[in-house]
This record gives C-alpha cells, structure tokens and sequence, in this order.
C-alpha cells in the first residue's frame, strides 16, 4: 500500500510539472523571419512583391491609414499528440488607453504624409478620391475596429484605428485574413483601380501592427512537455507596410502590389512590468483537473495569466519611433522604384 501511494505522488509530481507557464521583465526580441524552401533563407527586412506598379508614380491619395494595437492574446505550446499536455500563457496591455492610441496613429499619419511629399510624392485630397463615382462604392470601416479573441481559434484582442482626420478607413485586399473588404465593386481594392482608369490617381493603403508582448518555449509532437515563458516585447510586426492600387494594362497583376516589413522592428527597451494575475482559485482548480487526467494517463497543462502594466508615456514614444522607423524604410523604398 504504501509503494503505491509513493508510485502515484511520484507520477503526480511528474505530471504536475510536465508543463510549464512562467513570466519575465525582460525584453524578448522577436523571433527572425524565414524565407525560401523550407524556410532556409532569412527574409529580407523590405519584401516588394512586384516592381511594376510603382514606377512612375507621381500622385497619389491615401485612401486608407490604419494602425492595429494587439492588447490581449494567448500564447501556448502543446507536448504530444491528441490528449498531450499543454502549456498556455494569458497576456494583456494595461496602461495604455484608447487616446494614447489615436495620438500616436495620427503621429505615424502625420509622419508618413510628410515623408511622401519630402520623396516628391503629389498627396491628392482623400477626399477628393472619396467623392469619385467609382470610388464612392467601396465600403469603409468604422474607426475603431475592436476585435475579441474567439473561443473558436483567434487568440488576439486588437484595436485597429485611423487618423483621427479620415474617421474611417477600408480593407484591402492581402493586408488581412478575415477582412476581404467588400464584394464586387463595393471591394476597395476593385473600387481604387476601376476608378484608376478614369482620374490616373493612384491609391495607397497603408497597414501596420503593433505587438507589445513576446513568447518563447518548447513543445511538439514528440515532447513529453511543454513549455512557455512570456514578456514585453513592444514589435512592428512583419506583413505591415504600403499596398499600391491602380494600372494600365489587361494583366490585373500589374494592378496592384505591395512593400512590406519582412523583418520585425522592435524596441529593445522595457516600457512597463510583467505581472502574474493568475488568482489562486483558478490554480486550485487547474492543480485538481491534473490530478484526475495524471490518474487517467493523460497529458496535465497549467494556464497562467500576466498583464503588461506599461508606462504609458514610455509605449507612446517607442510606438512613433518604430512607426517613423518603418515610414522611413518603405517610402525611401518605394522612391527608388518610381
């Protein structure tokens, strides 16, 4: 009796510990992007999809500016197959309001409007693109967008908003999965080069991300365990950058394109402290369900919960900076291939 009560406090203790969740203050630098055949080469920090459409350019209208802000997601790493266990990390911004998000989604506008016309660039009046037939089909977005994690498999929380001048903005085609921006002409993609063909405005759209936490850890089919360690990490995410719409020609492809962040760019100062909000009931509970899955032979998991509680003043500042920082690359960028 007594070898099997040590054999179960030994397996319990095994399975108990088989995942791990934990938190730091230190910054994480964001993993390094991958490119090419199985992810061999290392992509490069501005990725321009095709050359074409930005020769030449000379005026141009800003139909759409818009800045994402995650402030909530879930980070985890599973070990084994089917009933194996796992390890998951809750995350939240705290300290920074809706209005310190808007000053500096209205900085970065101010910014990249400014840099346009230093590289030559003619700015037309949105406006003035709004008002054209064609383009008056497209259907805008309410500014703010607030998007919840789901139940059903999106584990980011996101604010996406547009200078506080525009009020609203569009979607473009290849700047978001699940925003496809309309059917048909009410599409602002298909609205922007129709109407391209009658005015020879070109129109841009320009989309960034900003993360404030990062992750790291273990896991896979053939791990036993599991493992995630989270931190600030405040990121430009790659993919953000400036889509291009309007051409000549019957190839549609030469339509349209894209200058991307292929890297990440991010602030290798701390803006705020990592605490763990994990209540001590919701640990009870999690310490009782392992125990019943350690006895039935399956994998245990821990879930905790932290909250980035930033210095407001400190995540505005090195938000504009890494804004200007990515408004300078791709516009200098894009001049080049005028």
């Amino acid at each position: 009796m007594k070898t099997s009560r040590i054999a179960l406090t030994t397996l319990l203790a095994l399975g108990l510990t088989a995942c791990s969740v934990t938190g730091t203050n230190e910054v994480m630098k964001p993993a390094e992007q991958r490119s090419g055949f199985m992810g061999l080469s290392v992509a490069d920090d501005i990725k321009v999809e095709r050359e074409g459409p930005f020769k030449g350019v000379q005026q141009v209208a800003v139909a759409s500016f818009k800045v994402g802000f995650v402030h909530g997601k879930i980070e985890s790493r599973k070990a084994g197959r089917g009933f194996g266990g796992m390890s998951s990390a809750g995350i939240k911004l705290k300290g920074v309001a809706q209005e310190n998000m808007q000053a500096i989604t209205d900085a970065a506008y101010a910014d990249f409007v400014s840099r346009m016309k230093q590289a030559g660039y003619e700015i037309v009046d949105r406006q003035t693109l709004k008002a054209q037939p064609d383009f008056a089909k497209a259907r805008p977005e309410a500014s703010p967008q607030i998007k919840e994690a789901s139940f059903f498999g999106d584990k980011t929380e996101m604010t996406t908003l547009a200078p506080s001048s525009h009020g609203d903005f569009y979607w473009f085609d290849g700047e978001s999965i699940g925003n496809s921006g309309g059917f048909g002409f009410a599409n602002a993609s298909t609205a922007a080069m129709t109407q391209y063909g009658k005015t020879g405005i070109k129109v841009l759209s320009v989309y960034y991300v900003i993360d404030f936490a990062g992750a790291d850890g273990y896991g896979g089919t053939f791990r036993t365990t599991s493992s995630v360690k989270v931190g600030q990490a405040l990121t430009l995410a790659p993919g953000g950058g400036i889509s291009i719409f309007g051409g000549d020609g019957r190839v549609v492809a030469n339509h349209f394109s894209h200058i991307k962040l292929g890297q990440p760019l991010y602030a290798e100062e701390a803006f705020g402290e990592v605490v763990n909000t994990s209540s001590d009931a919701a640990v009870g509970v999690e310490t009782g369900l392992n125990v019943v899955r350690a006895l039935a032979g399956l994998g245990t998991s821990q879930r905790r919960d932290f909250e980035v509680q930033a210095d407001a003043a400190r995540y505005d500042a090195l938000a504009r900076d890494l804004l200007a920082q990515a408004n300078g690359k791709l516009v200098e960028r894009m001049a080049s291939l005028r």
